[in-house]
């Protein structure tokens, strides 16, 4: 497969599901697919990619829940899921990842994890997310106001 480091579609209106086989990308450090119109489910095939350090896949319409398999990208420093239409649980996998708060785990628009209490999802600042004080977290819809769009 060829060498990329960096994927960058950004707003680029692209449509359908993403495909399983950017698993397949094994140098890949990040993959930025925000602001498409992409469907379907997170691939948990991503989570092969283990140099990856940002992931976004945020202004999506993406439904399902999180793949615990993303819990296994050690390398991961940004991790962008919000405007899209999860639902579930949080992985505790992907709650155990340490993602440093200059980088991010976008849930919702107003939600950020940076030490944060995945049972109440109430963000609080400090240097990174710590296992221990992640339990279990829910992500809600926040689907309005989808932002980073291309007008057609």
């Amino acid at each position: 497969m060829a060498f990329f480091s960096c994927l960058w579609e950004d707003a680029n209106n692209l449509a359908g599901t993403i495909p399983p086989q950017l698993g397949e990308l094994s140098s890949l450090e990040q993959l930025w697919l925000m602001g498409n119109d992409l469907t379907g489910t997170i691939p948990p095939q991503l989570a092969e990619v283990s140099s990856l350090e940002k992931l976004d896949l945020s202004d999506n319409d993406l439904v399902g829940t999180i793949p615990p398999e993303l819990g296994e990208l050690s390398s991961l420093t940004h991790l962008g899921l919000d405007v899209n239409e999860l639902g579930g649980m949080i992985p505790q996998e992907v709650c155990m990842l340490t993602i440093q708060c200059d980088g991010k785990l976008s849930i919702s628009p107003s939600t950020t994890l940076c030490n944060a209490d995945c049972t109440s999802m109430t963000p609080s600042i400090s240097p990174s997310i710590s296992p221990s004080s992640i339990k279990n977290a829910s992500i809600k819809n926040a689907k309005s106001g989808k932002r980073g769009k291309k007008a057609d």
